[in-house]
């Protein structure tokens, strides 16, 4: 899977959220927190026995971001970082850098609580 690209284009959903509705970054973030990879639950290489046999094209993991990652540096300078900060898109390197290249510090998202966590997964599990 190209991570990479696939990170940049989660991040452009969360912007894209935002910008429709403004005070949504708390509910925005417990949506798409399952696409962000933790500790607790990581990524790793599929075993080649699996996949044996299908045609996968080679470079997958080294392609570039899409047009995602362009159109939300533009919506930087739109929108401005302020705007985007409370979203948890921060760990994409190029959305990073920006952030901490213009205004000279970490961004701060919001993270929602452990409560409302458990309570989503609790729900989301019990099919409500």
């Amino acid at each position: 899977m190209p991570w990479r690209r696939f990170q940049a284009k989660q991040a452009w959903y969360r912007c894209a959220e935002l910008i429709r509705d403004p005070e949504s970054a708390l509910e925005i973030n417990e949506i798409y927190s399952h696409s962000v990879e933790t500790e607790a639950a990581g990524t790793a290489t599929v075993p080649g026995d699996w996949t044996k046999g299908l045609n996968i094209p080679g470079g997958l993991p080294d392609l570039p971001p899409a047009w995602h990652l362009e159109e939300t540096l533009q919506w930087f300078d739109s929108y401005g970082l302020d705007f985007f900060e409370p979203l948890e898109i921060w760990h994409v390197p190029e959305l990073r850098q920006r952030f901490v290249a213009e205004a000279g510090r970490e961004p701060k998202p919001l993270k929602p609580s452990f409560i409302r966590r458990a309570r989503r997964t609790l729900s989301n599990r019990l099919g409500g």
